[in-house]
């Protein structure tokens, strides 16, 4: 049960760009650093699941994703009730010997031939950063970016003090612009973004059934994410 999670995260540390996903209804995503309600972002919008502290959460606990970085609502996993596939490993977590039923759709997923969803039981793919297996990666804690257990994320910055290269920046979680599912944290600096819709609707690259980024996609520049 665990290598087909595993395999999920493996999928989900890649950077392709096939397809338009979101997770599904009521796991939500972060973006922003500690701005909660109050706060002002960088760039870009805040998403829901900002915060300063556990009062912004709907009584969910707030924790930094990075010490002292970006600090992100604990979002729990809807956890699955019954089976509705023969592929399914779970009906319900009581049928796990460890870890959480959920769908597979809980996962990032960046790659090509993405399978129909299909519930298994999820544990922790990490405890700590030293468990992850590239460069820069961090053991991210469960119900933040996107992960509903501790999984590994990709980071170019893990305080926004090291965003200086051009200007002072922002590290912030970014979403994958096809998928939308969040890739990692980026450096990301005046003018950029962190999401399609940071692009303005002149720009916006495609819609829903599309599987290409056309030219103004939110895409990977200056060491960051700007809108092209």
């Amino acid at each position: 049960m665990k290598s087909i999670v595993t395999i999920l995260a493996v999928v989900a540390s890649l950077s392709g760009c096939w397809g338009r996903r979101k997770p599904p209804e009521g796991f939500g995503y972060p973006s922003g650093e500690g701005g909660g309600t109050g706060g002002t972002p960088a760039q870009g919008e805040l998403l829901e699941d900002d915060c300063s502290s556990s009062a912004d959460c709907d009584g969910q606990p707030c924790v930094e994703v990075t010490p002292g970085g970006f600090k992100a609502c604990v979002i729990a996993p809807i956890e699955a009730t019954e089976c509705t596939v023969p592929e399914d490993e779970c009906c319900t977590t009581s049928d796990c010997a460890e870890g959480i039923c959920v769908s597979s759709a809980t996962f990032p997923w960046f790659g090509p031939g993405e399978p129909a969803p299909f519930n298994l039981c999820a544990t922790d793919l990490c405890s700590v950063d030293a468990d992850c297996s590239y460069e820069g990666e961090i053991c991210a804690p469960a119900g933040t970016m996107g992960r509903p257990v501790r999984a590994c994320v990709a980071t170019r910055c893990k305080v926004s003090s090291e965003c200086t290269e051009f200007g002072q920046g922002a590290c912030l979680p970014v979403e994958e612009p096809c998928s939308g599912d969040i890739l990692s944290l980026e450096c990301v600096y005046p003018e950029g973004c962190r999401e399609n819709e940071d692009c303005g609707d002149d720009a916006a690259p495609f819609g829903p059934g599309e599987y290409f980024c056309d030219a103004g996609a939110c895409a990977k520049v200056l060491n960051g994410v700007q809108c092209e």
